[in-house]
């Protein structure tokens, strides 16, 4: 309705003045209060700026609280085109990832497709009390850990085939990362037959969320601790307290 409203306006300033035109000019149109007097340019040339100013009054008096109206919607269209303008911004980030990855380990690998290792894990390996073939199974069960919402379930066998052991020590493994409650085994059943097992890798995150946390505090100690001895009269103060 308010864009109805807006339209009318916009015409009527346009196509009314047009009209008087047409009627004063080219139809020779006659005064009402003069018979027989001929409406000329000059008449014209008065009326039609009486006519805009008419509906430009209008506009001023009725239009603001059109304009009120409008205004949540222009600032969901603000928010909107916000989201989709920083949209860009993430791509061109994960373009200049891909771009770093493709230096490092080459387009083809890269194509293939590879997996994302949060440093804590692999810095904090001897804090989960993991070996190297634990942690070798436990990267393959991330690697397939596709979607937030869905845990892996690969066969033993694949895994094993793939460390080149068997599939009695990834068994084995998977069962000391169970006992240092880095995973959970999930039994699945198909047509009432035991297929393989669902591993829930969110104590995992627990764990490494820990440590992150210890090496950013670590981080932001160490970094204070620099910060104080490279300080003007450090040495000094050091001194004199001892």
């Amino acid at each position: 309705m308010d864009k109805f409203v807006q339209d009318i306006w916009l015409y009527s300033s346009i196509l009314f003045p047009l009209i008087l035109y047409r009627d004063c000019v080219l139809l020779q149109w006659t005064s009402p209060t003069r018979p027989g007097r001929v409406l000329n340019v000059h008449t014209y040339a008065l009326i039609c700026p009486y006519v805009i100013g008419v509906d430009t009054l209008y506009f001023q008096l009725f239009m603001p609280e059109i304009q009120v109206t409008n205004k949540p919607m222009e600032a969901n269209v603000t928010e909107e085109s916000n989201v989709k303008a920083s949209a860009p911004q993430g791509d061109d980030a994960d373009k200049k990832d891909d771009k770093v990855l493709i230096k490092k380990w080459g387009k083809e690998a890269i194509d293939v497709g590879y997996t994302v290792l949060p440093k804590a894990l692999l810095q904090g390996q001897a804090r989960l009390k993991i070996n190297a073939t634990d942690l070798a199974v436990l990267i393959h069960l991330i690697e397939h850990w596709w979607r937030p919402g869905e845990m892996p379930w690969p066969k033993k066998a694949r895994i094993a085939e793939r460390l080149a052991v068997t599939p009695k020590t990834v068994q084995r493994s998977i069962a000391r990362l169970e006992a240092e409650k880095l995973l959970k085994r999930v039994d699945r059943f198909q047509n009432g037959r035991r297929i393989s097992n669902e591993y829930d890798l969110l104590p995992l995150v627990e764990r490494i969320k820990s440590i992150s946390l210890d090496m950013a505090q670590a981080k932001e100690e160490a970094d204070q601790a620099k910060r104080k001895a490279v300080r003007p009269g450090a040495r000094k103060r050091t001194k004199a307290t001892v």
